[in-house]
């Protein structure tokens, strides 16, 4: 009966479509649409579909389906349609949604495993686990503007909180419509039952455990690195962190660098005799006078403050060096305590050594670091 009703339905279609396409059904069952249709010894072929459909181009190529309010091709007003693309004999697959595409799975339309939707957002979203050989991202100078390099960010990093979780399971979306304790279910009916309860229970059980942050807590630090959907579900750029952790590595590099060229100084105090310790001690003059602060902060990119403590009527400055010796700047100090401000633009990014020089002679010496 319903084979009828759909023979019915097809010579209707036939009768009432206009000469701009042909309905052909062969004697195998296969239906073919479209105009001026010549495939030679269709028939022949096992796998060729039961339903074949012809574009108005060389060899039927632009065959399409499409769905509501589709105006055809004079117009070019294509809403929704499954074809081939383009108007040559292109072999490519075209889905066409006006305002989107949704791909559901399971047995309710409602389990939308991704869809891309303009009256939502503009970006395609998945609910599963996306596999790929590799992922490569837009990155050439031409895309972008408005380039600034990053401040200093590893005070930034050490904040965040790296975790350890498990994502909740969502059995309903792929529940089974029918209903537990319906026992007059079809052979198929009851297949798919137990393959969709063994699916739910196989999730459930088998949670990986996945590494990563917590959308709330790095909007605090990072806002501009995370987003909400329409329905405000908060979700990381993950791959954003990547030149800000470059950056962060950069910093610590710099301040291992200095820490290590501390450590060499205090190796070699350490292992100078200490009757040439006590001669060089002789030489300086009212030390328990003197004092050199450390800068601060430190490192810095604007600006940076030396505090300081001179002997009454003495000659002092705070010199600075680089890591070669040779002076760089030089700050004479006028007042017995006081306070001097370095800015960023008497220097270029490095490491650098500044010491406190009284009478001509060195007193106490220090590091700094001007990151960019």
């Amino acid at each position: 009966m319903k084979r009828i009703k759909l023979l019915i339905s097809i010579l209707f279609f036939a009768a009432h479509t206009s000469s701009y396409a042909q309905l052909t059904v062969k004697e195998s069952g296969r239906v073919c649409v479209g105009n001026d249709i010549k495939v030679e010894n269709i028939d022949k072929y096992e796998d060729t579909n039961q339903l074949m459909i012809f574009g108005p181009y060389d060899n039927g190529a632009g065959g399409r389906l499409a769905f509501g309010d589709y105006n055809g091709y004079s117009t070019g007003s294509v809403n929704v349609l499954v074809g081939e693309y383009g108007k040559t004999d292109s072999d490519l697959l075209w889905l066409q949604g006006k305002r989107g595409i949704y791909l559901t799975a399971g047995n309710r339309a409602e389990y939308i495993i991704g869809y891309y939707d303009l009256n939502k957002n503009d970006r395609f979203n998945f609910d599963c686990d996306v596999f790929s050989k590799g992922l490569k991202l837009a990155s050439d100078k031409r895309f972008k503007e408005n380039i600034k390099s990053l401040p200093c960010e590893l005070n930034k990093v050490i904040k965040l909180r790296g975790i350890t979780y498990n994502l909740k399971s969502n059995n309903s979306r792929i529940a089974n419509v029918q209903s537990s304790g319906n026992t007059s279910l079809t052979e198929k009916q009851r297949k798919d039952k137990e393959f969709f309860d063994n699916l739910n229970k196989n999730r459930q059980d088998n949670q990986p455990t996945r590494y990563g942050l917590v959308a709330q807590e790095v909007a605090e630090i990072y806002p501009d690195l995370v987003s909400k959907d329409s329905a405000g579900y908060m979700y990381i750029d993950y791959i954003g962190f990547i030149p800000i952790l470059i950056e962060a590595i950069k910093e610590q590099q710099v301040l291992i660098a200095s820490q290590d060229s501390t450590i060499a100084e205090l190796s070699q105090i350490i292992n100078t005799p200490i009757q040439q310790r006590a001669s060089s001690n002789q030489k300086e003059i009212d030390v328990a006078k003197c004092f050199l602060g450390q800068n601060n902060p430190n490192p810095f990119n604007q600006i940076t403050n030396i505090a300081y403590t001179i002997p009454t009527g003495s000659s002092s400055f705070i010199g600075i060096y680089d890591l070669n010796g040779r002076q760089i700047l030089s700050y004479p100090l006028k007042e017995e305590t006081g306070e001097i401000t370095i800015p960023n633009s008497e220097l270029k990014a490095g490491i650098y050594i500044y010491a406190l020089i009284v009478d001509g002679k060195e007193i106490d010496s220090k590091r700094m670091i001007l990151s960019e």
